[in-house]
C-alpha cells in the first residue's frame, strides 16, 4: 500500500498469503521505528534484543538457532546493538569462538517500553478478532512457521521443488 494512500485505501483480495504477511511485517516495521523505542534499535534486531532480556547469556548461535536465521545476520544485529550501547558481547569462558549475549543498563532501561510498545501493536493490529480468533490465529502461524521451514529445508513430506541446495 503507498505510504500516501487514504485511509479507506483497500488491500486486494488477490494479493498472496506471502504478500499479506509482507505488508503486515512492512507495517510493522514503519510504525516500530516510528516509535523511537530506544535509541540505535532497529525493528530487525528487536526480537532478538527481546530474547536477550528473558534469556540472559544466550549465545550468537542459540540466538540463530531460536529463530532460524543464519548466524551473520544475527552477527551484525548484536554488533549494531553493541556499537549502541544496548547490549554486551562476552566470550564464552568453556569456548572463546562463542559470544554470550548481555543488556547493558541502557538495554534493561529500555526493555519495559519495547515490550510494551510491541504488546501494544499487537492488541491494535488485532483488535478486531475475539480472543478465541486470536488464538487459533497464533496456532496457525507456528503451524505455518514449521511447515515453511520445513518446505525450505527440503524436509516436508510431500517433498520440495528447492531441493536440499537452499539448506
Amino acid at each position: 500500500m503507498p505510504q500516501n494512500a487514504p485511509p479507506h485505501y483497500t488491500i486486494p483480495d488477490d494479493i498472496p498469503l506471502a504478500g499479506l504477511i509482507s505488508i503486515v511485517h512492512r507495517m510493522y516495521s514503519i510504525h516500530m521505528d516510528g516509535q523511537a523505542i530506544a535509541p540505535g534499535l532497529k525493528t530487525g534486531q528487536i526480537p532478538f534484543f527481546m530474547r536477550i532480556s528473558r534469556e540472559p547469556g544466550i549465545t550468537q548461535d542459540d540466538l540463530a538457532a531460536y529463530y532460524i536465521i543464519d548466524k551473520g545476520t544475527v552477527a551484525r544485529a548484536a554488533r549494531r546493538m553493541e556499537e549502541h550501547g544496548l547490549i554486551t558481547r562476552t566470550p564464552d569462558p568453556d569456548n572463546r569462538r562463542k559470544l554470550r549475549l548481555f543488556l547493558t543498563a541502557r538495554g534493561e532501561a529500555a526493555v519495559p517500553r519495547v515490550f510494551a510498545t510491541d504488546r501494544d501493536w499487537d492488541k491494535r493490529v488485532l483488535s478486531g478478532l475475539s480472543e478465541e480468533e486470536r488464538r487459533n490465529l497464533h496456532a496457525i502461524f507456528q503451524k505455518m512457521a514449521v511447515q515453511s521451514r520445513d518446505i525450505a529445508r527440503g524436509d516436508a513430506d510431500n517433498g520440495s521443488e528447492f531441493g536440499t541446495e537452499h539448506r
